[in-house]
């Protein structure tokens, strides 16, 4: 049974990012998914690292005080899906007609004036093409780039406190002692 948490633990740090470069899932618009894999590649990896590195640390901490950790990081993954689910259906705009287009989390003057004109996000789409939208969008960097970085960083904690579960269960279940430890 431990070995299968072990996997699984290695297996959610390494097939999210590899998934997302095949896939392009969840990815939002205007974020490379090679960036975006890549950073939840790096960031598995390292919590891996960590977590083997610092395993006789971990398993000298109360095996009840472990399942509580990794059913808090269980919570936490649950969480941040939650708050990606709806980042993204708040802040990602599909039309049938053009590319699904990422709004930041504040519009400047001209993309507000778009909106209030066409009355909705979607209308604007519509209204005034994607290639106009962006452009506005585009126009004032901070915007934008805080929203990427939110969107990242959320994207990146969901697969991160997955890890981290599995990552203390597997601690828990090898029961390893400071002896028996390299």
């Amino acid at each position: 049974m431990e070995k299968l948490f072990k996997w699984a633990s290695s297996t959610f740090a390494l097939l999210p990012g590899v998934a997302i470069i095949v896939t392009n899932l969840g990815t939002p618009p205007g974020i490379s998914k090679v960036l975006l894999g890549g950073i939840i590649e790096a960031c598995g990896a390292f919590t891996l690292l960590t977590l083997n590195h610092r395993k006789v640390a971990l398993s000298k901490i109360d095996q009840r005080k472990r399942k509580r950790a990794a059913i808090t990081f269980f919570i936490l993954f649950f969480l941040s899906l939650l708050i990606y689910i709806i980042l993204f259906q708040v802040q990602v705009v599909e039309d049938p007609k053009y590319e699904p287009v990422l709004f930041p989390f504040w519009n400047n003057a001209d993309l507000e004036n778009m909106i209030q004109m066409a009355h909705s996000r979607y209308n604007a789409l519509d209204m005034y093409g994607s290639q106009a939208v962006l452009n506005d969008i585009n126009s004032s960097k901070m915007p934008i780039a805080i929203t990427v970085v939110c969107f990242i960083t959320t994207y990146t904690l969901v697969f991160e406190f997955l890890t981290l579960g599995f990552g203390f269960i597997a601690v828990a279940k090898n029961n390893v002692t400071p002896t028996t430890a390299t």
